[in-house]
């Protein structure tokens, strides 16, 4: 569900986006999934970003980031309208938004 959902974006270095790969070998509906980014560098000093949407119509009750050495991140959220609730009967007031 996420991986075709998403859209990654390069910062305006549109032609490097082919370089990019996503795979999720774990992912189920009402579940969780872990995605991997795969980007190589052309050069060790080459300013990368990179920019992971979620589509607003299919809020995720769960999400974090596994930092990378050198690598800085900033998770954006947005407040729900309806709260969900997650398997554990806990309810979902927020969920990962854009910047």
């Amino acid at each position: 569900m996420a991986t075709t959902s998403l859209a990654v974006l390069l910062g305006t270095a549109f032609p490097a986006a082919a370089h990019v790969t996503v795979g999720c070998d774990d992912a189920a509906p009402g579940g969780f999934g872990r995605l991997a980014f795969r980007l190589p560098t052309e050069r060790d000093t080459a300013p990368t970003k990179v920019q992971v949407e979620f589509p607003a119509g299919q809020p995720l009750g769960f999400t974090a980031v596994r930092p990378h050495p050198g690598w800085t991140y900033q998770v954006a959220r947005r407040p729900l309208a309806t709260p969900i609730v997650d398997d554990d009967g806990a309810q979902v007031t927020e969920t990962v938004g854009s910047p």
